[in-house]
């Protein structure tokens, strides 16, 4: 039984990330097949997030890292300490988080996720699974707009850490801690149409070079998706899109040690060759 009063609001400056997964509601299609989707999404989410739990305790207590999943969602949240340099280097562990968590459900359960991040006030307890504050509605309503299989980051936490748009960006890729991003209005480059993205996300799609899963699955259900309707083929050719970006920027940014690290260039060559049967921007034969 609940004490007589077990609620208090306390509010904290943090940081949070909303999670929608995208096509959530066929999951819970009365069928054998949905069931163990689904199972494997809440397999696989649980797995990475308590992996990520651990990691936090044993090597960054102070971010007080907490997770929490509500029906299709799921939120994470690290502590702001007021500390600007301190911030960033939380900042950077929380995209990193998050980038992988999205890189960790597409490989292994074929899930695609969109959300945002936002810092303010908020008030969340993973025991009572009370979630409040204006970060936490900040986060969701960014969500809406994200479109794609992508999270964006409110614009408002680089006025909190009093960084511009492409310094903040070029600080969390010099980070140790793969906290990988991609800016909005990047150039075109080799003669591709210019990469059209309004906001600062997080390029999750990068973490999947260091990784050693397969990728069949994932690119055979992205196909699928493409021709089930309209509304789906226009998010895959967005997400297509983003892809090429993401290889591109981190072709330019790891060229020598693609070429120099035999087991990086042969996941390298990999994804070129699976990014090659779904788009014409990438060339099959331009393998390193």
């Amino acid at each position: 039984m609940y004490p007589a009063n077990p609620f208090t609001l306390n509010y904290e400056k943090r940081i949070v990330a909303f999670l929608d997964v995208m096509g959530f509601q066929n999951l819970l299609a009365n069928n054998e097949d949905s069931k163990r989707r689904l199972e494997k999404y809440y397999a696989e989410a649980m797995k990475y997030l308590n992996s990520k739990t651990n990691a936090y305790s044993a090597n960054a207590p102070q971010d007080d890292f907490k997770k929490m999943f509500v029906s299709d969602s799921i939120i994470l949240s690290v502590r702001i300490s007021g500390d600007n340099d301190e911030d960033l280097l939380r900042m950077g562990r929380f995209i990193s988080t998050v980038g992988q968590l999205q890189a960790h459900l597409a490989s292994k359960a074929c899930i695609w996720t969109r959300g945002a991040i936002s810092i303010g006030n908020l008030h969340i307890d993973e025991y009572l699974h009370v979630l409040v504050g204006q970060a936490f509605v900040n986060a969701y309503e960014l969500e809406k707009i994200a479109d794609y299989p992508r999270v964006i980051i409110d614009p408002t936490a680089l006025r909190h850490f009093n960084h511009h748009t492409n310094a903040f960006i070029s600080f969390m890729d010099k980070l140790d801690y793969r906290s990988y991003l991609l800016g909005p209005n990047q150039p075109s480059k080799n003669g591709l149409p210019p990469f059209s993205n309004e906001a600062i996300q997080v390029d999750w799609f990068r973490h999947l070079y260091s990784e050693h899963d397969p990728l069949e699955e994932y690119f055979r259900d992205l196909i699928e998706r493409q021709h089930s309707n309209q509304s789906l083929f226009t998010k895959t050719q967005k997400l297509i899109r983003y892809f090429v970006e993401s290889h591109l920027h981190h072709s330019e940014r790891r060229y020598f040690q693609i070429r120099e690290d035999l087991v990086f260039g042969a996941r390298y060559n990999y994804i070129v060759n699976h990014l090659s049967q779904i788009t014409t921007f990438i060339n099959k034969h331009d393998v390193i």
